[in-house]
């Protein structure tokens, strides 16, 4: 009976998922590459008007590339699966806050089996949400780790149904 009321109070804490930085990766090596061709450039430029070039031009790509590293690790989606509720917000509180954007939830009083399936948004390619079959709802989860969600939700009780 204890060990019952132990892994219920377990499954209430939710598992916090993020996606992985992916392309965040590919601006942070660009970013040195640009600095050297800053460097490299000024120091063979042979008038002012070539070095201000070089200096506008690689600056501009440097702090593009450095933002943009920046931006894709700090302002990532997240998901939280808890034993009653999953919980898919947004990347960005300004984009959020901005267009309406608000968290999108999936309650276990909705059910108890999960879907993983290919849904459309207006206006974007196909991507992998996360719905519960019946409730109307799908949580988009196209940069996160399939097997990291399904081993979170089935650790919190969750059931994923196959097929279609």
């Amino acid at each position: 009976m204890s060990k019952q009321a132990a892994s219920s109070r377990s499954g209430d804490r939710p598992v916090v998922l993020r996606p992985s930085i992916g392309a965040a990766w590919f601006f942070a090596i660009l970013t040195p590459f640009f600095a050297f061709a800053l460097i490299r450039g000024y120091a063979s430029a042979a008038t002012t008007v070539g070095r201000i070039g070089v200096v506008v031009g690689m600056g501009a790509l440097i702090v593009f590339c450095a933002w943009a590293a920046l931006t894709m690790v700090l302002r990532r989606p997240r998901l939280s699966i808890s034993a009653s509720s999953i919980t898919y917000s947004p990347a960005t509180p300004l984009l959020t806050r901005a267009t309406g954007r608000q968290a999108l939830v999936l309650e276990r009083s909705s059910g108890s089996d999960l879907r993983i399936v290919r849904f459309s948004r207006p206006g974007r390619p196909p991507v992998s949400g996360l719905t519960i079959p019946g409730s109307g709802r799908t949580l988009p989860v196209p940069s996160f780790d399939l097997a990291r969600i399904r081993t979170a939700c089935t650790a919190s009780g969750w059931r994923f149904i196959i097929g279609s």
